[in-house]
C-alpha cells in the first residue's frame, strides 16, 4: 500500500480458508506482518496448534516471493530482523511456536538475503526464548542445557546474531526486555522496576559488529557490550525508589533513543501508578507522561491514554500524538490546526412540537408537553414532500403498525392509516413500515396487501387527505416477496423475490420499473436486485450467475451495475475480478459497495452517474449514512467501520467527502471517536452520540471529527432547510430502553 495516497499496490493470497470438522470454523488462524528492511516484507503464516507455519519474503515493490522457509519438517516462526539475520522460533513440540510456554522451543537465525538456516539452538538448550534484538545482539531466556547446572534452572543470556554465540550472562531477574532494533536493548525486573540496559553498538561500528564480546560486557559508557544495573529512581528527591515491597509491578514499554519508558504502581488507574521515561543510567527524565508509549517518529511519539471520562462501560484506551524531542532540543510548537468550515447547526431555541413513543408511555427527556403518540415503537421519521411522517406499533397492539402524515410545523395530523384497516379496494399497508417514505407528485407511495388471494403492490396515497389515487399489483403473496425501492420521478422502482418451491437452492430475484400514471410495466430485469435509485439511474447488485438473489439465502457477490430508470438499460457496471462487489449503500452522490461475497475484502466508493470509482479502502465499510445533494457544497457519508455487534468501543466512523464536481472522494477513519453510537449524517455534518452516566449526549462534527458548536437536543434525524428534526432513542429498531422520540426545531443555518 502506498503511504502517499493509501492506495493498494499490489495483494498477495497466503492462507487458504479451510472447512473445520463437521462445519466448525478453524480456529488459531494467523496472517502477521512482523518486519520490513532492504526492500523486503518479512510475513509469518500460521494455520491451527498443530499444523506447519512458514516465514515468507515478500518483494515490496510487487509482492514477489523472494524466499520461503518451512521449518524443514518442524514448526518455525521467524519475527525479529537484526541486521541481515531474521530471529524466530522452531522445534515446539507441543504448541505453536508464538506461544511464550511452549516446550522445546528453540531459538533459529536465518539469513534475511536468502532464507537459509544460520544457526539454531535446539542442541544447547532445553528451551530458548527470543527476548530482544539489535543487529548483532540477542538476549534470551533459557533453561537446562549448556551452563544450567540444572534442568529447572533458568538463565537470561546474550548471544550474538551472527553465530549464536552466547556472550554472556545476565542477571535471572531481568527476564523482560526490549529494544530500539538499532544498538540499545533495556531489560526490566518487573517487581521492584530495576532496569539493565545493553549498548550492542560501539562509536563508529555497524550494524552492532563493533560491539565487543565477551563474558563480563566490559562496563558502561559507550563501550560495545557495555551492561549496567540501575535502580529507577523517582523524579523528586523527597519520593522514594521505587521498591517492591509495597505490591507494586512495573512493565518495560518501550526502548527509543536512550530512552526507556516504564509504567508501574499498584493498579493501573489507583493513585501512583507511573508512566516514566528513564535514561539508559535510570535517571527518571519524565514521570507524568499521558499513557503507555507505543510508537515513535523523529519528532513524536504516539501513546495510549486513558480518557479522564468513560463514555463507556469498556475498558477502551486512547490514541494520542505528542511532539517530543530527545537532549537539550525542544520539541517544535504544535501547527495551528485549521478550523472546521462547517458551520455548527443553528436552530431555534425552543421545540415547535415533539412525540414520544414507550411500551409504558412516554419516555424520558422529550420537551415539556410532548404528545402522546400511542405507539410502543417508533419504525421511521421522515421531512418528505413537505410533510412529516412517522410510524411504527401500537402499544396497545404490537400486531398493528400506524402511519401518521403531520404538518411539519405544527405536528398536526393531516391523516393517519393503520395495517389491517382498508385502504379503498380491499387493499391493506403491508410490512411493519420501517422502509424510507417515498412521494411521487403529491402522493405518498406505500406497500399493499390485499386480504383474500394474497395480492401485493405498491399504492398511492393522497398527502391532503389519505385516499387511495392508484395502485399497481406485483405479485400474488405467496411464493414471491414484492419491495418498494425506490421513486424518480413518476416512476416507482420495484424488486420481485421468488423463493424456491422446495429443497434447497437460492432466491431468485427480479427488478421491475412501472410508471404510476398510467400503471404500466416499463421493463423487468431477472437477476437484477435494486439497492437504490438516485437521479436518472437505478444502482443494483447483480449475482455471478445473474440471476440469483445477492447475499443471505442468495449467491456470492457479482458485480454492482447502473441501469436507466425509464429503459433499465446498462449505463455502467462495476465489476471486480478477484472477488466480486455488492453495494450497501446508495445515496445521491455516492455508491458504497463492499468486496466480496460477504464484503470484508474492502470497499469502494463509486460515483452514481457513472460508476467511476472515487476511491478504495481495505477497511470494511457498514451502516453508511447520509450522501444528500447540497447544492454546490461538499457531500458528506459517514459509515461505520470495526465490529458492528458488541462492544461499542469496537467501532468507529469513517467519513466520506465527495466535492460538488464529483470527481474524487476523500476517505477519513476516525477511530478517536470510537465509543460512540448513531454515527450518522444530515448534509455536511457528522452525527454521533455519547453515553456518559446513563444520559445521552448528542453533537455534530465535520468530516475530520472535530466537533462542532454545543450539544444539540437530540440526534439530527433530517433536515430540509426550514426545519430539523432530533431523535432520542433507538428508531428502526425494537428499543432496549424506554423509548423513543423526536422534536422538530426550525433550522435557522444549513450544513
Amino acid at each position: 500500500m502506498s503511504l502517499g495516497d493509501g492506495q493498494v499496490r499490489w495483494k498477495r493470497p497466503l492462507l487458504t480458508p479451510k472447512s473445520g470438522d463437521a462445519g466448525d470454523e478453524v480456529r488459531d488462524q494467523i496472517l502477521t506482518l512482523l518486519d520490513a528492511g532492504g526492500g523486503t516484507v518479512l510475513v509469518g503464516v500460521g494455520a491451527d496448534r498443530k499444523a506447519a507455519v512458514r516465514t515468507v519474503a515478500l518483494r515490496a515493490s510487487d509482492g514477489e516471493v523472494r524466499w520461503e522457509y518451512d521449518g524443514e519438517g518442524s514448526a518455525a516462526w521467524a519475527y525479529r530482523l537484526a541486521g541481515d539475520t531474521v530471529l524466530g522460533s522452531s522445534g515446539n513440540t507441543e504448541g505453536p511456536p508464538w506461544d511464550d510456554e511452549s516446550e522445546g522451543e528453540a531459538v533459529l537465525a536465518l539469513d534475511a538475503r536468502t532464507g537459509k538456516r544460520k544457526w539454531d539452538l535446539s542442541d544447547r538448550y532445553d528451551t530458548s526464548h527470543l527476548q530482544a534484538a539489535t543487529p548483532g545482539r540477542a538476549v534470551l531466556v533459557t533453561r537446562g542445557g549448556s551452563g544450567s547446572g540444572s534442568d529447572a534452572l533458568s538463565r537470561v543470556v546474550v548471544v550474538d546474531t551472527r553465530t549464536g554465540r552466547e556472550l554472556q550472562e545476565l542477571d535471572s531477574k531481568f527476564r523482560t526486555c526490549r529494544s530500539d532494533g538499532t544498538s540499545l536493548i533495556g531489560c526490566i525486573d518487573t517487581g521492584d522496576g530495576s532496569l539493565t540496559t545493553l549498548r550492542t553498538t560501539a562509536p563508529g561500528g555497524t550494524n552492532g559488529e563493533g560491539a565487543k564480546d565477551g563474558k563480563d560486557g566490559g562496563g558502561g559508557g559507550g563501550g560495545g557490550g557495555g551492561k549496567e544495573k540501575v535502580k529507577l529512581a523517582a523524579a523528586e528527591a523527597e519520593r522514594k525508589p521505587v521498591d517492591g515491597g509495597d505490591g507494586a509491578s512495573y512493565s518495560l514499554d518501550a526502548v527509543h533513543k536512550d530512552r526507556l519508558y516504564v509504567s508501574g504502581g499498584k493498579g493501573i488507574g489507583e493513585k501512583g501508578y507511573r508512566h516514566a521515561a528513564a535514561d539508559r543510567a535510570g535517571n527518571v527524565l519524565r514521570d507524568e507522561l499521558p499513557g503507555e508509549a507505543v510508537a515513535f517518529t523523529s519528532r513524536h511519539t504516539a501513546f495510549l491514554t486513558r480518557p479522564p471520562r468513560q463514555d463507556t462501560a469498556t475498558e477502551a484506551r486512547d490514541l494520542a500524538m505528542h511532539r517530543t524531542a530527545t537532549g537539550d532540543h525542544e520539541p517544535p510548537g504544535p501547527r495551528k490546526e485549521r478550523g472546521p468550515d462547517v458551520p455548527p447547526v443553528r436552530h431555534g431555541d425552543r421545540s415547535l412540537w415533539s412525540v414520544g413513543a414507550g411500551r409504558d408511555g412516554l419516555p424520558a427527556g422529550l420537551p415539556k408537553g410532548a404528545r402522546d403518540s400511542g405507539l410502543g415503537t417508533l419504525q421511521r421519521v421522515d421531512l418528505v414532500g413537505g410533510v412529516l411522517t412517522y410510524a411504527g406499533e401500537l402499544r396497545e397492539d404490537d400486531d398493528t403498525y400506524r402511519l401518521v402524515v403531520a404538518e411539519p410545523g405544527t405536528g398536526e395530523e393531516r391523516w393517519h392509516r393503520d395495517t389491517g384497516k382498508d385502504l379503498g379496494e380491499g387493499l391493506r399497508l403491508a410490512g411493519n413500515l420501517a422502509v424510507r417514505s417515498h412521494v411521487v407528485g403529491g402522493e405518498l407511495v406505500v406497500e399493499y396487501r390485499k386480504k383474500g388471494p394474497g395480492e401485493e403492490g405498491v399504492a398511492g396515497l393522497s398527502l391532503r387527505d389519505g385516499k387511495l389515487k392508484w395502485k399497481i399489483r406485483l405479485s400474488d403473496g405467496d411464493s414471491e416477496y414484492a419491495e418498494l425501492r425506490g421513486i424518480s420521478g413518476r416512476t416507482v422502482i420495484t424488486t420481485l423475490t421468488t423463493y424456491p418451491d422446495s429443497g434447497p437452492g437460492p432466491d431468485r430475484v427480479r427488478t421491475r420499473a412501472h410508471d404510476t400514471r398510467t400503471g404500466r410495466e416499463l421493463w423487468d430485469a431477472e437477476g437484477l436486485e435494486a439497492q437504490g435509485v438516485t437521479g436518472k439511474l437505478v444502482v443494483a447488485d447483480r449475482a455471478a450467475d445473474g440471476r440469483s438473489k445477492v447475499g443471505p439465502e442468495g449467491e456470492g457477490a457479482g458485480s454492482v451495475v447502473g441501469v436507466g430508470v425509464r429503459d433499465g438499460r446498462r449505463k455502467w457496471s462495476y465489476e471486480p475480478q478477484e472477488a466480486g462487489a455488492q453495494a450497501r449503500s446508495v445515496s445521491e452522490r455516492a455508491v458504497v459497495a463492499g468486496l466480496g461475497a460477504d464484503g470484508a475484502d474492502g470497499s469502494v466508493v463509486l460515483a452514481p452517474d457513472s460508476g467511476r470509482r472515487l476511491t478504495r479502502t481495505l477497511t470494511p465499510l457498514l451502516g453508511c449514512d447520509g450522501g444528500e445533494h447540497v447544492r454546490g457544497k461538499t457531500t458528506l457519508v459517514v459509515c461505520t467501520a470495526g465490529r458492528t455487534v458488541g462492544v461499542p468501543a469496537n467501532r468507529f466512523p469513517v467519513t466520506v467527502e465527495i466535492p460538488a464536481a464529483g470527481r474524487k472522494a476523500t476517505l477519513r477513519s476516525l477511530p478517536g471517536l470510537a465509543g460512540l453510537d448513531g454515527y450518522g449524517a444530515t448534509g455536511r455534518w457528522m452525527v454521533a452520540a455519547t453515553s456518559r452516566n446513563d444520559k445521552e449526549v448528542f453533537h455534530a462534527y465535520d468530516a475530520h471529527g472535530r466537533r462542532l458548536g454545543k450539544a444539540l437536543p437530540g440526534r439530527l434525524h433530517a433536515a430540509d432547510g426550514r426545519y430539523a428534526v432530533f431523535t432520542r432513542g433507538d428508531i428502526g429498531l425494537e428499543p432496549l430502553g424506554p423509548g423513543s422520540g423526536f422534536e422538530v426545531r426550525e433550522l435557522t443555518g444549513r450544513g
